[in-house]
Order: structure tokens, then sequence, then C-alpha cells
């Protein structure tokens, strides 16, 4: 397993990666070092989504998913760009429509933020939580293109 911290325009991340697989990203404040060809890449598609000129992330992933995780990670991947899904929705399309509060469960576990992006998942009233907060959420949104005033208190 290769461990990096890369810097993007954004934020600054760490990435565990292992044979070309993303395996998890998270923000940090650890300084950038000497990148992999991968890490390298990674850092180049982060920069070109917080710039507006990439909607879909092309890496490969490397999750050790449950079978109803993997289920709502492929429907969410589905979500595009600058649209959100609800909690619900999302878990009708997994085919479990009553397991909204199992979804976020799944979301709040997501160990690939922005490349899954589970910052388009809301609540049924209002924004919903997000592993880096609510502000970062609706920054993220707000990249996206969506209105974001009326999640705002």
């Amino acid at each position: 397993m290769n461990i990096e911290a890369i810097s993007t325009s954004f934020a600054d991340f760490l990435i565990a990666h292992e044979y070309n697989r993303l395996s998890s990203i998270d923000i940090c404040h650890i300084k950038e070092g000497k990148l992999s060809p991968f890490a390298k890449e990674v850092k180049n598609q982060l920069n070109e989504y917080f710039s507006g000129k990439r909607k879909v992330f092309d890496l490969d992933f490397c999750l050790n998913l449950t079978p109803f995780a993997a289920k709502v990670t492929d429907e969410l991947l589905k979500v595009p760009y600058g649209e959100v899904i609800s909690y619900m929705e999302l878990a009708k399309r997994a085919g479990s429509p009553k397991a909204g509060r199992a979804v976020g469960n799944v979301m709040s576990a997501n160990p690939l933020p922005i490349i899954i992006p589970c910052h388009r998942v809301i609540a049924a009233n209002g924004l919903g939580g997000y592993s880096y907060g609510a502000e970062m959420k609706l920054k993220l949104l707000e990249l996206e293109g969506i209105d974001t005033s009326k999640y705002k208190h």
C-alpha cells in the first residue's frame, strides 16, 4: 500500500493506493513530497475537477464494500455532476427503498469523498451530513453550480 500527500488548488489530501487503484482519500495538512505517477494523476484529476474542467473521475478503485454499500456506491456514481439526490431516492435506486438511514451510513463511511461524490446526497429536509462538515459540502455543491441558498441557515 502506498500513501502519499498531494496538494491541489482546493485542499491537501492524503491518498492510499495500490497497483494504481485508489483505496482512500482524506483531507490532511501534510506537505506534498515526490509523487508516484499514479498520485500525479489523482492530483491532476482533482485539480481539473476543482477548476471546473472535469465532471467525472477516471480512476480505478480498490474498495472492500458490503454488497449493499457496493450497490449504493454504483448508483451514486450515476448521479451527474451538478445534481443532487436524496438519501431515500438513492436507497430506492439501490433496490432498498426503506433504507435511507443505511444509505447515510454508507455515505459517512465513504473512503473516497469527492471521487465518489457523497456530497451530492442531501436529506429530505435539508443539507444532510458530510464527513468534512457542512461548509465543505456546500463549497463542493456550489463548485458544481448547485444553488445552495435553501440549505444555508
